[in-house]
Order: structure tokens, then sequence, then C-alpha cells
């Protein structure tokens, strides 16, 4: 099989006037890179970036393991714009017990912050802590189900932050689903 590759470029701003004035400004972009360089294991990069204006009380733009930064707590920082890049290794195998789930692997690196005005860790023990670019890397199983219509993924990731700030777990262990690997 020749090696395949994908790239999928998104933008999206959306917005509302309300006397006049911009309110609620969002724009966000992102690229996503998939390169299938064997039968077996495919490389997956991803970028994004969002910034905000005048951006409403109840919403804020949040960066932790809950979406996307594996090594650190969910919700860990909020601000006003963020960006995020991942690089992921994954493996696919043939192993499918029980007829029940498509066993997959996973070797990840992950980098992100938040800033602007608001720009804070979400834990309120680590108000102090040294702001900028926060990374991981860690490893993960991927299990497929074939048996409901959902096809829903089963991450099972352990990720472990590359930056050491006084009250941060060594690692964290994440179990989340998704629709894709």
């Amino acid at each position: 099989m020749p090696a395949q590759q994908q790239i999928f470029v998104t933008g999206n701003f959306s917005t509302r006037v309300e006397q006049g004035r911009a309110r609620n400004l969002i724009a966000d972009t992102g690229a996503k890179y998939y390169w299938r360089w064997r039968e077996n294991c495919l490389l997956y990069a991803a970028l994004s970036a969002t910034v905000t204006d005048s951006l409403d009380p109840e919403l804020q733009l949040l960066l932790g393991g809950d979406n996307g930064l594996r090594g650190y707590p969910l919700r860990y920082e909020s601000g006003t714009s963020r960006a995020f890049v991942t690089l992921e290794q994954r493996f696919f195998t043939d192993w499918y017990p029980f007829r029940l789930a498509r066993v997959g692997a996973a070797v990840f690196a992950d980098a992100g912050r938040t800033w602007g005005n608001g720009a804070r860790q979400t834990d309120p023990g680590m108000l102090h802590a040294e702001p900028g670019m926060l990374s991981d890397v860690g490893f993960g199983l991927r299990l497929g189900n074939t048996r409901t219509g959902l096809g829903n993924v089963l991450h099972v990731d352990f990720a472990f932050p590359l930056k050491n700030i006084a009250g941060t777990q060594k690692f964290q262990f994440l179990v989340q689903t998704y629709k894709t690997f």
C-alpha cells in the first residue's frame, strides 16, 4: 500500500451585533494532517488557534485534559485566546478480542497555552504558577467499539506533563470516548 497523506484546514468566525457593536466575536482556525506511512501506522498532527473579543461572561476558552492537553488536569487554564498543537503516532492491530472491540495504540505529544483577559489556571491552588507554554507526552490504548451503531472509540491515556509545576501530578490518567481513533 503506498503512503497516503491528507490535510484538512478549517476556519470559523462567529459574532453578533448588539447596539451597533460586535459581541461574542470568536475566530477559530485549525489544520489536521494524516499520513498513513505503513498499513498499520498513521502519523497525525493537528494545530488550532482561537481568538475572541467581547466574549460573553459564561463562555471561556479552556485548555486541559478534557480538550487536548492530556498531561494536565481538566479545564486547567482559561483565557480569551488559545493555541494548541498535537503530534500523535497511531498503531492499528488485527487483534479483535471476543469480536467486541478493535484494539489500537497511540504515542503522543501535546503543547498549548491560553492568554488574554482573564487568563488563568482554573485550579485555585495554581494561581501563582509561571504562565507560558504547557506541554506533555504520553501513550494510550484505543478500543474501537464494533457492537453499537455509535461507533465510539474508547481512549485510555497516560500523559506526563513536561513542565514541573508545584501541585500538578506527575501523570494524568484519562478515559474518554470519541467518535474517531
